[in-house]
């Protein structure tokens, strides 16, 4: 539970889990529906097709786990040590490149790689800190 302070706008103790709900909200899903996937509820050609497409995405899919994972861990130690912004800014700024660096890229209707990452890497860090200052209020 976090207790109001200088940096926070809210005036009365509020959940520290919020990286962690967001967290289980994406991998939910993803286990629940590989987990329907193994039922043999669904014609087998269904299944293999959606395997193949689960194989095809399965490193884009861990590195957003793998950031996500990454930005728990930073929104977890933040609240614990109260890192300074520019400690915090700079870990968001790391994971969010290395997110990018894995393939997972914003490239529809932009010919250049380096404005490729440019932009994934602005609009991840736009989200995150959107719904870091939601979170705060």
């Amino acid at each position: 539970v976090d207790d109001p302070g200088h940096r926070k706008i809210h005036d009365r103790p509020i959940s520290l889990a919020g990286g962690l709900g967001v967290l289980t909200g994406f991998l939910a899903p993803i286990i629940g529906g590989l987990l329907i996937l193994r039922t043999g509820l669904l014609p087998a050609e269904t299944v293999d097709s959606l395997l193949y497409g689960f194989a095809q995405r399965k490193m884009q899919l861990l590195a957003i786990f793998a950031g996500a994972l990454g930005m728990v861990a930073l929104g977890w130690w933040d609240d614990r040590h109260e890192l300074k912004p520019s400690v915090k800014f700079g870990g968001q700024l790391l994971i969010t490149f290395m997110v990018a660096w894995s393939g997972v890229r914003i490239t529809l209707f932009i010919p250049s790689v380096v404005f490729s990452y440019g932009i994934t890497m602005l609009w991840m860090l736009t989200l995150i800190n959107a719904l870091n200052f939601m979170d705060n209020m």
